[in-house]
């Protein structure tokens, strides 16, 4: 998956405008592609009927420490329960009701192997001795990109069929209207494939790239 820069330089690349080391404050015609990429991108999430995309974080434990926030844009309410790992383990934590452990076995310490939620944050149990990584994936609603780390999570051939789509509205822009009609023409063919393709399985059957259902 690319950066919203890398896409960005991307589509400057095909159209043979100067690339940019950043989207701050960025001139033009790198702005102009800075909107067309939002545009495209919501066009490809509507035509796959994709409310959700698959976002993944990390926990750095501390030794004593038992509970721990989530990522920012990440809801428990959207917390896929069943793809928490600690790094060094084959194995995904389970998750465990605590009043199924009683009050003795809360303050045990050692590799965490489950967790529980307490309001929005996750505890995981037993209580860490020491510095684990933790890996734990969640949905999140797409939303517009924005900085130059911005992760649009598509997979990669939804990804490039969105730099497609910005490059033919990019040349519009610089007013090459044969080159922009025939790449615009590509994009439409991409687009019809990802429209045919089978409507999304139900959520608890999802195990690929994306979980685009809404629960």
């Amino acid at each position: 998956m690319s950066s919203f820069l890398e896409l960005v330089n991307d589509v400057l690349r095909r159209t043979g405008q100067e690339t940019v080391t950043t989207l701050t404050n960025a001139p033009p015609p790198a702005r102009q592609v800075m909107d067309f990429i939002n545009d495209i991108y919501f066009d490809i999430l509507n035509a796959a009927q994709c409310n959700f995309l698959q976002a993944s974080a990390t926990i750095t434990t501390a030794d004593g420490t038992a509970t721990y926030a989530l990522a920012p844009d990440a809801d428990v309410n959207y917390l896929l329960r069943d793809r928490i790992q600690e790094s060094t383990s084959d194995d995904y934590m389970s998750q465990v009701d605590p009043t199924m452990l009683g009050p003795a076995y809360l303050d045990d310490t050692g590799k965490p192997y489950q967790f529980w939620i307490e309001g929005n944050r996750i505890r995981f149990y037993p209580v860490p001795n020491g510095v684990f990584t933790i890996h734990y994936e969640y949905l999140k609603r797409p939303v517009q990109l924005v900085s130059d780390a911005d992760n649009s999570l598509i997979p990669l051939a939804w990804e490039r069929l969105l730099v497609r789509g910005a490059e033919s509205l990019l040349e519009k822009y610089l007013g090459e209207i044969d080159n922009s009609r025939f790449t615009y023409s590509l994009f439409l063919e991409g687009m019809a494939l990802l429209k045919s393709r089978t409507p999304v399985k139900p959520f608890h059957f999802q195990k690929g790239f994306y979980r685009g259902y809404q629960p």
